[in-house]
């Protein structure tokens, strides 16, 4: 992220909230207990993370779990909104949540191809875009390079950040196409009627949700 992405984001966001965002994220003292609804955070702590690699190789599941999380499938769910505008009767939204896209080399392209064929008119992704909570992230501008022109649709592609995603993510998960709402609202519309699409900060560990 370069100076211009940091002014556009402090212009976009104000200085209260990125800075709450920039301070939460380099204070080790909070990578355990957020200040999200979530309460212990086992999956920051480093020594718990390789403690439960090292058990799934000595006991041989490490094949097994990797095997287990490629093996993607696309479930269908129906869900009843009161009081929607007729417009948006059947409207079909392909949620993809807790990614993790840098987690395994071409998962962008598995996800791709597992969500292929699928009809839909809009598009959410719901946070998690990388693995790890900390450290680098340009990893995941090939992934999402890989799975965002899948996801196109009438109705567009948009986002939120999970407990696992910096601020500074947001200009190169923009970039490749998908619109995140951070704290932010967009007005969906079909025939002249209009449905908000209202996005929130992670509520879960950083607890900037608003």
């Amino acid at each position: 992220m370069d100076e211009n992405d940091l002014l556009a984001l402090r212009q976009r966001l104000g200085d209260d909230h990125l800075g709450a965002r920039l301070r939460i994220q380099v204070d080790r003292s909070l990578r355990i207990k957020g200040q999200g609804r979530g309460g212990l955070h086992f999956e920051n702590f480093s020594p718990m993370i390789r403690a439960v690699g090292m058990v799934l190789r000595l006991t041989g599941l490490d094949v097994r779990a990797q095997r287990n999380a490629l093996a993607l499938t696309v479930h269908e769910r129906s869900v009843t909104i009161r009081a929607l505008p007729p417009a948006f009767n059947g409207l079909r939204v392909l949620h993809l949540s807790d990614l993790h896209l840098d987690g395994y080399p071409g998962f962008g392209g598995r996800i791709a191809a597992a969500v292929r064929g699928q009809q839909f008119d809009l598009a959410v992704l719901t946070g998690d875009f990388r693995f790890y909570d900390a450290g680098r992230y340009q990893p995941l501008a090939a992934e999402l390079a890989a799975l965002v022109p899948a996801l196109a649709c009438r109705l567009g592609v948009y986002g939120i950040l999970g407990n696992h995603d910096f601020i500074e993510m947001a200009p190169l998960i923009e970039q490749a196409g998908v619109r995140l709402l951070l704290n932010e609202a967009v007005a969906l519309e079909l025939s002249g009627a209009r449905l908000w699409l209202v996005g929130l900060d992670d509520a879960h560990f950083y607890g900037l949700h608003d």
